[in-house]
């Protein structure tokens, strides 16, 4: 299709996209291959002047010279594109949208998720997919699983047991039934997204077991009657929770009738995250929009957060400021299919700020505890990576009480 597109003999082209670069500066020579044909050079070219050495400046461990390397190429790119990029977000319009903040709480395995993880980790699937003899993909995606709900393993059984997707059995659902009935009672509604129709099915028991209101829309919804859907939640304040795949949608999907969101696990490509925590922070919200990560801390969905972070950094050292600090060392597969230590005080993201020059970062030290739930630390980022960010760490047996909320409720909840 590519080719055939590039055939086409027109007087003028015009490309439209949200999201010029996802995963690899590749992609935006791609477009511009479309658009304006040598612009970028050949594809070996622009790999071996830009692409790389723009990657290897990007990590921490990157020496001076190639560090400064990137910095020029980046320029030199920048300088490439820009007459002919128009780039506009919200901030460049004044539409006077109300403030929108996003938290990542961390939370800790549950005794029956860590064992099955370090069971798959010491497993003959990731062996082989180590050794580069099976599909990786395969690999992350049976650790992906666990971090949600163990039960999402043997999501494929005709016959279920009664108490298949038990919230117990995962610590992010555990925060949820913390989370969810306190914003319904604090008159808050919620979007709530998953990867997996899977994990939406789990969801979706759970809302109901909860007696919560809720729509769902995934990608058997029928097209027809999506936008009745998208109407009646954002019109009738009685829907608590509209459920989401991540990556269903499009063009006017609006979800203004929400204020929280919550994305319950993360998606490799940044920009697919982007998109779905966006679709309440649109023209007619009226509310400060929270928006909810969940991560399960030192397992693969804390260093697919990382991998989000270091593709956001690369599209923003192009697009808007080459001189993006430096955050990421080069990580090995070893590093994907490895589990951090069950240790209540740290996170590998908290451990990455601490090493990073104090003036990239406005520290909130925050302490708190109670008898069953300890919020280690939050820190507020500021840096051109992410916008305001929390982070809070959770353990596995959390349950949030009345105290520990009242707190919460001061941070925004």
């Amino acid at each position: 299709m590519t080719i055939a597109v590039k055939s086409l003999r027109t007087p003028h082209r015009i490309l439209l996209s949200g999201s010029p670069i996802q995963n690899r500066l590749v992609e935006l020579w791609s477009l511009f291959d479309f658009v304006f044909p040598g612009r970028l050079g050949t594809l070996p070219v622009f790999e071996a002047e830009f692409s790389t050495p723009i990657s290897i400046g990007g990590y921490a461990n990157a020496s001076n010279i190639q560090v400064q390397t990137a910095y020029k190429c980046a320029m030199v790119l920048r300088d490439l594109i820009d007459p002919y990029l128009l780039r506009r977000v919200k901030a460049d319009v004044d539409i006077n949208l109300p403030d929108k903040t996003e938290q990542v709480l961390f939370c800790r395995l549950t005794k029956q998720q860590r064992q099955l993880y370090e069971r798959t980790l010491a497993s003959k699937e990731v062996k082989l997919a180590m050794e580069g003899r099976s599909k990786i993909f395969a690999a992350i995606t049976l650790l992906r699983k666990i971090c949600s709900h163990p039960d999402l393993l043997h999501h494929s059984l005709v016959e279920k047991p009664d108490d298949y997707g038990n919230a117990e059995r995962s610590t992010k659902m555990q925060v949820l039934a913390t989370l969810l009935p306190a914003w319904r009672d604090g008159g808050h509604r919620v979007l709530l997204f998953s990867q997996t129709v899977q994990m939406l099915d789990i969801l979706e028991t759970f809302l109901i077991k909860k007696r919560l209101t809720y729509r769902r829309m995934d990608g058997s919804s029928n097209i027809r009657t999506r936008m009745a859907l998208i109407d009646e939640f954002n019109d009738d304040s009685d829907i608590f929770c509209f459920l989401l795949t991540t990556k269903v949608g499009g063009l006017g999907v609006n979800l203004t009738g929400a204020d929280r969101v919550v994305l319950f696990d993360p998606d490799w490509n940044p920009s697919t995250d982007l998109q779905a925590r966006e679709r309440a922070w649109r023209v007619g919200q009226k509310r400060e929009v929270i928006v909810y990560r969940l991560l399960v801390s030192g397992t693969i969905e804390e260093k697919i957060y990382h991998r989000q972070i270091f593709k956001t950094f690369m599209t923003n050292k192009i697009l808007k400021d080459p001189k993006q600090r430096r955050f990421f060392k080069v990580r090995d597969m070893q590093d994907l299919f490895s589990l951090g230590a069950d240790d209540e005080m740290s996170t590998e993201t908290g451990d990455l700020v601490s090493i990073t020059p104090l003036h990239d970062f406005a520290f909130t030290r925050m302490p708190f505890s109670s008898h069953r739930c300890t919020a280690v630390y939050c820190i507020s980022y500021v840096f051109q990576l992410l916008s305001h960010t929390t982070e809070v760490v959770l353990p596995a047996d959390c349950s949030l009480q009345m105290s520990p909320m009242k707190l919460w409720r001061t941070r925004g909840v």
